[in-house]
């Protein structure tokens, strides 16, 4: 379309921020391939626009981490949130701009969880990661977070080393996120997705995650466990008899 703007024609570009500019606030922003969110430019931009408007962030499957570092305390009012993690082999893949990536991750992990915790309260969440580590280190952040305002959230990690999901490791997640209107999660080939409206959002986790569609490898976890209903809302493991 360009094909005398070499940024465009060849890799990785950037907005060219100019002293004295200045943006009108917006609500929504979808970034991602193929720009290069270095920190100057990152700065540059929180500093010359009104981000306390903004209400929804995608960031794909990125994680640049110099734009979070240049937005925490900026975007207080965000309602929904789209990003991933990519693995460090696939973040460094020549026509993806380093900057994309969270990692290094002792560096990049405190920048994510920084970001998260100065938003007031988020009410949808999209997560993917490729490695478990970082999934589960992430998930358990944000949820500490902002897991009683999120209605609605989606998550999934596809790292073939690991292990899949327990019953339980699926209840818990629900029983943390009890204001969820919807859930959807896909770990491996497992996948779980479930819809709760009105007094539906009442019920026990255990209701939750029965009534919940389900794969056959997340089913075949459940049915593994013996169920007994204790009252109309609570479902408990069935204990073995001694002796």
């Amino acid at each position: 379309m360009f094909p005398e703007w070499e940024g465009v024609a060849k890799g990785p570009i950037n907005f060219h921020w100019q002293r004295g500019d200045r943006f009108p606030a917006i609500e929504e922003l979808k970034l991602g391939n193929p720009y290069d969110f270095d920190p100057a430019n990152c700065n540059m931009w929180a500093y010359i626009m009104d981000w306390s408007h903004l209400r929804k962030l995608d960031l794909g499957r990125d994680s640049p981490r110099h734009l979070f570092s240049a937005l925490t305390c900026r975007v207080p009012n965000l309602k929904s949130l789209k990003f991933g993690i990519l693995s460090p082999m696939t973040s460094q893949n020549a026509s993806t701009p380093h900057s994309l990536s969270i990692h290094p991750w002792s560096s990049g992990f405190p920048v994510l969880s920084n970001f998260i915790s100065f938003i007031i309260a988020l009410h949808e969440l999209s997560f993917h990661a490729s490695s478990y580590c970082e999934f589960d280190i992430s998930v358990a952040t944000m949820l500490r977070h902002q897991a009683n305002h999120l209605k609605r959230l989606e998550i999934s990690c596809d790292d073939i080393d690991m292990k899949y999901w327990t019953v339980e490791k699926y209840v818990d997640l629900v029983a943390k996120t009890e204001n969820l209107e919807y859930l959807g999660v896909r770990i491996k080939d497992g996948v779980l997705e479930g819809t709760w409206e009105g007094e539906e959002r009442l019920w026990s986790s255990w209701e939750k995650f029965e009534r919940a569609n389900k794969s056959e490898s997340v089913t075949n976890g459940f049915k593994s466990h013996k169920w007994v209903r204790k009252s109309p809302r609570r479902y408990q493991p069935c204990r073995r008899r001694r002796g």
